[in-house]
């Protein structure tokens, strides 16, 4: 999957972001091997400030985060519903420390059923990452910060015309060591993601080990 994410100040306490991404898949078995490439689903995501306390020792906020994915993907990478995703974020500095906490919920479907009465199950999203920032320049522009990251997922079954689908939803749970370099307005990170735990319902494919490498530019 290859995101590109646009985020703009609106105001000092309202952000708006906007995603999209573009996905290749590989399928191989026994008998064929398929190659796809696609766009997913536009999703658009506000954030608004609602506490925010500044002090000599630490940092510390609270934000509301409200989302949209709308059904524009292509068949095979859409899931071809409007779904809604509120959620709640929180940030704490100290020094060279920072944490992040965040949970949101995305309710699949909220106004609409998929393809064939398909409605893919809702989805909770709990995270929590620590980080410790190691300046390697005088002026502090530039910086190395390792971090953890808890992640914690879970899929809903899928409902069809008012009936669970077999062998849908499931839940997992990742521990994701990673590196942010920061160089100016520059940031380069990489994250990898083991699932230590995991309970797939029925007969489904567990989730492997998953690499995340990205770029940022403040601006």
């Amino acid at each position: 999957a290859f995101p590109f994410i646009v985020a703009y100040g609106l105001r000092s306490d309202l952000t708006l972001l906007v995603r999209q991404r573009i996905i290749h898949r590989n399928l191989d078995t026994a008998v064929s091997m398929n190659r796809d490439t696609g766009y997913d689903d536009l999703f658009i995501l506000a954030k608004y400030k609602l506490f925010r306390q500044n002090t000599r020792n630490y940092t510390f906020g609270i934000a509301s985060t409200l989302g949209l994915e709308m059904p524009t993907g292509d068949d095979d990478f859409g899931s071809d519903t409007w779904d809604l995703q509120p959620g709640l974020f929180s940030s704490w500095r100290s020094g060279p420390w920072q944490s992040d906490f965040s949970v949101s919920y995305k309710w699949n479907g909220f106004a609409d059923d998929g393809r064939n009465g398909l409605e893919p199950g809702d989805e909770l999203a709990i995270d929590f990452a620590f980080a410790h920032q190691f300046n390697l320049s005088e002026s502090a522009d530039t910086s190395l910060t390792p971090l953890l990251e808890l992640n914690y997922k879970h899929f809903s079954n899928d409902d069809r015309n008012g009936h669970s689908v077999a062998n849908t939803g499931e839940s997992i749970f990742f521990v994701s060591p990673g590196l942010k370099f920061t160089k100016g307005s520059f940031i380069l990170e990489g994250l990898v993601q083991f699932p230590v735990w995991q309970d797939q319902e029925g007969s489904q494919l567990e989730q492997g080990i998953r690499y995340i490498i990205g770029t940022r530019f403040l601006f």
